[in-house]
């Protein structure tokens, strides 16, 4: 190519991207500031997607310091790059520091996913507290009025209760919304269930619980096990147990989470001093 400009640079980066060659992407784009060409806005979007995608945060920290030196270091594509790529590796805090300082002008549907998702990734095997910072982003969504609560960001929430463990908060969740769960919603869960071994295992815990056969059963039909789910049911069945009203409660920061058949209630729980 006889004159190489932003656009070519940039769209060779992409390209790389786009072809999980994240590691190429990164060296052309190490040529490109060679070259002395300065990147673009799309540059940088594509740069910390091939970051995010190698959990390359040293790489990450580099393309943001380019950043702060342009004048896209107020954009809002730039920033919600950042959030991903911080979140993506593992850097929540920072995530977090630039998803609430104030550089978006207006908190949309992809920054409240990135960091629901964080929080969901990353809890996995110490899940009490990113539970709890998860599900105070979900809140923070559900006030949100200038953003609509989408499918997406309820699959978010259920990978955050599964990978946390809790599958049958994540189930009772998918009940309370009264809708026919998306494939996106019941993967979130069914990988839950792979992450923490035998769904059964939500049987022997409490095995007079309603709840928590058709719990298994559902898991077992979303899965294709359709003999499965049917064994479950008349098990079920044989011990008597009926069907009752799915109702759960999760409470974060003195505020409790009410998760009724299809509503859901967030009620507000205030701690009252106790004299000694």
């Amino acid at each position: 190519m006889p004159c190489k400009n932003v656009v070519s640079w940039t769209t060779m980066i992409t390209r790389y991207v786009q072809g999980e060659q994240s590691e190429e992407a990164l060296k052309i784009f190490s040529k490109m500031l060679a070259d002395r060409v300065k990147p673009s806005e799309a540059t940088f979007v594509s740069v910390l997607s091939a970051c995010s995608n190698l959990a390359g945060l040293v790489e990450g920290q580099q393309v943001h310091q380019t950043t702060v030196k342009t004048v896209y270091r107020h954009s809002e594509i730039v920033v919600y790059a950042l959030i991903n790529m911080y979140s993506k590796c593992g850097e929540l805090s920072i995530a977090r520091r630039m998803f609430d300082g104030g550089l978006i002008s207006q908190r949309e549907v992809v920054s409240w996913n990135d960091m629901i998702a964080a929080y969901a990734h990353h809890g996995c095997g110490r899940h009490s507290g990113m539970l709890e910072e998860g599900l105070r982003y979900f809140d923070e969504l559900v006030k949100d009025k200038s953003i609509q609560v989408r499918e997406e960001h309820y699959a978010c929430l259920v990978d955050l209760f599964s990978r946390a463990g809790k599958l049958k908060e994540a189930f009772e969740f998918i009940v309370q919304l009264g809708i026919k769960p998306s494939v996106s919603i019941r993967e979130a869960l069914l990988a839950g269930c792979h992450v923490h071994g035998d769904a059964k295992k939500i049987i022997e815990a409490e095995p007079e619980n309603a709840g928590t056969f058709l719990l298994l059963s559902n898991i077992y039909a979303w899965g294709g096990k359709w003999r499965d789910a049917a064994k479950v049911r008349l098990k079920m069945k044989d011990k008597g147990l009926k069907k009752q009203p799915v109702c759960s409660w999760i409470e974060v920061e003195h505020k409790n989470y009410t998760l009724h058949a299809n509503r859901l209630r967030i009620e507000y729980k205030y701690q009252i001093p106790m004299n000694d």
